[in-house]
């Protein structure tokens, strides 16, 4: 069996593995961990991967759910590597390759502790999304004659799914996270380093 690509689905929590092998019409499997003996040798290799908590298997692709806290980046990478080492055609494609879906690398540009704009690298092209107004408010009462220097970007992590569902999504995490008095105290703190 050879993986196509990995695309998200509308849940957080489950991947779409697309797979070149088909099974007949209207067969579908659920495979967990607490009915080990029922399960066939690759699926339990599929569970035993670190985070995965069920697989489902139907027509030409598996659904992986993983446990809420666990990371992505960590699930898929051993998945790609069980693939590979069942004899799949090297490295399945992303669906970032294949123009859907897919791995996203999320940057954040900060000021001395601030946001201010969110960059979604994915597929060779970079999206990127301002913040809420309150956080160009800040920067500008906050900002020193070195503002453009000091701007940084700062790794936000790796996401999957479209570019700009991952911009809404890290906009309104920031947004939740960066209260009306974090951003008095970064930028009383910005102050007080310029003075």
């Amino acid at each position: 069996m050879k993986l196509l690509s990995i695309e998200p689905t509308p849940s957080p929590n489950s991947m779409k593995l697309n797979v070149d092998e088909k099974l007949p019409l209207g067969e579908r499997h659920t495979y967990t961990l607490e009915r080990r003996d029922q399960v066939p040798p690759f699926y339990l290799r599929l569970l035993g991967i670190d985070g995965v908590k069920s697989v489902f298997r139907a027509a030409d692709f598996i659904a992986v759910d993983r446990r809420p806290n666990k990371d992505w980046a960590v699930i898929l990478g051993a998945i790609r590597e069980l693939f590979g080492a069942d004899g799949a055609a090297g490295a399945a494609a992303s669906a970032v390759e294949a123009g859907g879906y897919g791995e996203a690398f999320v940057l954040v540009q900060m000021y001395r502790g601030i946001p201010m704009q969110i960059r979604v690298r994915s597929g060779g092209q970079e999206a990127r999304a301002a913040l809420p107004a309150r956080f160009a408010a800040a920067v500008s009462e906050a900002a020193g004659a070195t503002m453009i220097r000091e701007r940084k970007l700062e790794e936000f992590g790796v996401r999957y799914g479209e570019p700009q569902d991952i911009l809404d999504e890290v906009t309104r995490e920031l947004d939740a996270a960066y209260t009306e008095e974090r951003l008095r105290g970064l930028i009383a703190q910005a102050q007080a380093a310029t003075a």
